[in-house]
């Protein structure tokens, strides 16, 4: 189940107002490079995004990153 809710929040994060106006245009740019630029897109952000998702799980708690490490990271990033 938890899978499922995963892949929900990730569907949702396309109606961000942050990513919304910009999905048009990166998707017309990969669709006037090839036909299939728009599947290569998603390929290639589903691939990235899973292999960092499951590199910082894998590898993280071996370095002693914890969640509350990577939350205030992002927390930070996000102010600057």
């Amino acid at each position: 189940m938890d899978i499922v809710f995963g892949y929900l929040a990730g569907l949702l994060t396309l109606i961000n107002p942050c990513v919304l106006p910009v999905l048009p245009i990166a998707l017309a740019s990969a669709f006037s490079a090839n036909k299939y630029g728009p599947l290569a897109l998603a390929a290639g952000l589903t691939v990235t995004f899973t292999s960092l998702g499951l590199l910082v799980a894998s590898i993280g708690p071996l370095i002693g990153l914890r969640e509350e490490h990577i939350s205030q990271a992002g927390a930070v990033l996000m102010l600057a």
